[in-house]
């Protein structure tokens, strides 16, 4: 039997946005690894905001392993639009799993969950957020590769 999926979820996983490597990257956060069956990696690219603060103008996710990612990540690439670095920083794995299961129990599946956490993880490495972990070389293929 198939599972009733949320239509948010299903949208951004049969249709995700935001997926691949922004063009001249200003910055790249990885996390996990293809060896371990799940790898993500997010590349943003910033811009000038009206007061002077910078915005992040485009932002991608590439998955590596397992399609698990593909939501959560076309989800969160598209959340983060516009945002300063201090609003990217608040993002969480619940916000994102929210967002797509819109607002309905049982929770998505497991190894969508843990990709959330994932996907928010190394957005925070390329933020260079406190406590994330070193970001990655914008202008490399990364490690995931």
């Amino acid at each position: 039997m198939i599972p009733d999926l949320p239509a948010t979820y299903v949208e951004h996983l049969v249709a995700p946005t935001g997926i691949g490597d922004v063009p001249d990257a200003h910055a790249a956060g990885e996390v996990g690894s293809m060896v371990g069956g799940l790898g993500v990696r997010m590349t943003l690219a910033y811009e000038a905001g009206g007061n002077g603060d910078a915005r992040i103008a485009l932002a991608a996710g590439r998955a590596f392993g397992s399609p698990a990612p593909l939501a959560p990540l076309s989800w969160l690439a598209g959340a983060v639009i516009g945002q300063t670095w201090q609003e990217a920083c608040t993002h969480t794995p619940e916000m994102i799993l929210a967002a797509l299961s819109d607002g309905r129990s049982p929770v998505l599946p497991e190894p969508v969950a843990r990709s959330a956490g994932y996907a928010v993880q190394a957005l925070r490495r390329a933020l260079g957020c406190p406590d994330a972990g070193a970001p990655a070389d914008p202008t490399g293929e990364g490690i995931l590769v």
